[in-house]
């Protein structure tokens, strides 16, 4: 065991497309999402090492909750909660982007709730959008789903 007397950090996250409805939505089954496993066992691991002060971990990956496939949206959410804890959703613009990214944090620092009322206050930047980082004589196109 670690005799460290500084907590560890894990800030991860896996890819994303086989949960995405942007990707091949093949879920937790997919090649992909295999890796999430392996970074929690990495984050058992470190657990194992340093038991007295246990690593804390910051995980992103997109809002599958939202997926229009209900087997990601339910069953898969439901797998990943159970390994990870539940999720706080930010989108990135609120915190200055210029454009909306909207993703799951998963955290043991602090709790869903503590999380969001953190954010919550939070103001974002007026003045910011897309368009700033178009070039000149470009617009931007609302996003459409695909029916």
């Amino acid at each position: 065991a670690s005799s460290c007397q500084y907590q560890w950090l894990v800030v991860a996250g896996w890819p994303c497309q086989d949960l995405s409805p942007a990707g091949k939505s093949a879920g937790l089954q997919g090649e992909r999402s295999a890796l999430l496993h392996h970074l929690v066992r990495v984050i058992g691991a470190l657990q194992q090492l340093q038991k007295p002060l246990p690593p804390g971990y910051i995980i992103e990956n997109v809002p599958m909750q939202f997926h229009p496939n209900s087997g990601i949206a339910k069953h898969d959410f439901g797998i990943i909660c159970d390994m990870l804890g539940h999720p706080t959703v930010l989108d990135a613009a609120q915190f200055g982007s210029l454009a909306h990214r909207v993703r799951n944090f998963w955290t043991n620092l602090c709790t869903p709730m503590q999380l969001a009322a953190a954010t919550s206050q939070v103001v974002r930047p007026s003045g910011r959008t897309v368009q700033l980082a178009l070039g000149p004589g470009r617009e931007p196109v609302q996003v459409k789903a695909a029916d």
